[in-house]
């Protein structure tokens, strides 16, 4: 199913849109500049901290609480546990976890947008617009009321993806911080095998609807009385969707190893729900790095930031600092990669209006269009390029006045060289 619409821009609404944007590249240049700079200082004091950690690490006691080693940033592998049941109060399902999870998806219209431009002569543009609309299962709600095409209602989800964490766990004789608890891997599917478990819940939850509605219509009644215009018919219309929409509740299933609300899960309509559990099951291995504070833990801090490291499973503490140091560098090259991006797109942004101006011929336009790329491309290097080299010598002096040098010999060089084949010519 889909929907196309033909928009056309003016060479005049072209060419102001297109000067409107520099503002914009001029921001996105000043962003990619501080995100360049901010990430390289990051990068710098995160790899500090964890040489430092290196150096101050010591094995501490799993069983034990060892007096020595209060204050210090101990390495200690073992399992974690709780006593704790976590419960989802609505559908009765329970676990002893670290973390239980209800997943919910719903079957609900989705809307694709895509676009197709082709610039005209005369410097005018044409866009072709095509929204189609499909259904599928989704943990979100889309917003059909922004679609482009009405028609294509989703209801409120009744039911929404729920979280629930434990708030003790024992680690040998210490206690797990919250943060540490969520972050324990794993992931274990709760198998729901009878419906009578959620039943008494499902039935409340049906009364309070019933009310709710009985609410809504007593509101639409009273409006009814107040209001021209609104008619028996309409009154009794709009009763029945906010009744059977927002707050019906379909037939309940069991389906695969949860819940499915609606008719037929073979043939499922908009609004069904597919409901599904899972739970990080005690006990579970891990391992931490982390500043021993009496019976439990605390993030140590060093001169350039706070270590509090943590692992799934049996993992010694020379990997567990190899894997951060590992992580530190990628997250580094990633955020590098992003500020150029963002240097080269406000560029291009600024130089958009040249390449509007060419359009009243297309070819022209792509032509210089093409160039303005390049040129983006080049100059969102050159600068990224700079900036992280300042900043290494902002933050790593030794090591950037080096390249700083080793760079500036290489240039001296080549530029001997050319002149030694000029004299020799």
């Amino acid at each position: 199913m889909t929907v196309t619409k033909t928009i056309t821009t003016s060479y005049g609404q072209r060419l102001g849109n297109s000067f409107k944007g520099i503002i914009g590249g001029i921001v996105l240049i000043i962003i990619g500049i501080c995100l360049l700079w901010w990430n390289e200082k990051r990068t710098v004091y995160r790899s500090r901290a964890l040489s430092t950690g290196r150096g101050a690490v010591v094995e501490g006691a799993y069983d034990t609480l060892n007096s020595a080693d209060e204050g210090k940033l101990v390495h200690i592998s073992g399992s974690a546990k709780t006593d704790s049941i976590l419960k989802d109060e609505v559908f009765q399902v329970s676990a002893n976890a670290f973390a239980l999870r209800r997943s919910v998806q719903m079957y609900q219209w989705i809307e694709e947008k895509e676009e197709a431009t082709k610039e005209k002569l005369g410097g005018s543009e044409e866009t072709t617009i095509t929204y189609t609309y499909r259904k599928e299962w989704s943990s979100f709600r889309a917003d059909s009321s922004k679609f482009e095409e009405a028609g294509h209602d989703n209801p409120q989800m009744r039911f929404t993806s729920q979280e629930w964490f434990t708030r003790m766990a024992t680690f040998g004789a210490h206690k797990l911080t919250d943060s540490q608890i969520h972050r324990i891997g794993g992931n274990a599917v709760l198998s729901v095998e009878s419906i009578p478990q959620v039943k008494e819940a499902i039935d409340a939850l049906k009364a309070a609807d019933a009310k709710a509605a009985e609410a809504v219509k007593s509101g639409l009644e009273e409006a009814a009385k107040t209001q021209e215009g609104v008619t028996a018919q309409a009154l009794a219309v709009q009763a029945n969707k906010l009744e059977n929409g927002l707050f019906g509740i379909p037939e309940l299933k069991n389906y695969e190893n949860g819940f499915y609300l609606g008719k037929d899960p073979a043939n499922p309509e908009v609004g069904d729900l597919r409901i599904s559990f899972s739970c990080i099951a005690s006990p579970a291995d891990v391992s931490i790095i982390c500043q021993q504070l009496k019976d439990t833990f605390a993030p140590y801090a060093t001169k350039t930031g706070n270590l509090d490291e943590m692992a799934n499973g049996i993992v010694s503490a020379d990997l567990m600092f190899t894997s951060a140091e590992k992580s530190n560098k990628l997250i580094a090259w990633i955020l590098r990669f992003l500020g150029f991006i963002l240097i080269s797109a406000g560029i291009r942004k600024i130089l958009d209006p040249l390449a509007t101006l060419g359009a009243v011929v297309p070819f022209i336009g792509r032509i210089i269009g093409a160039g303005a790329s390049f040129i983006a491309n080049v100059l969102g290097a050159v600068i990224s390029l700079v900036v992280i080299a300042v900043a290494w010598i902002f933050y790593r002096p030794v090591l950037g006045i080096i390249l700083l040098v080793i760079g500036a010999g290489l240039i001296v060089l080549l530029v001997k060289k050319g002149g030694s084949k000029s004299n020799v010519a």
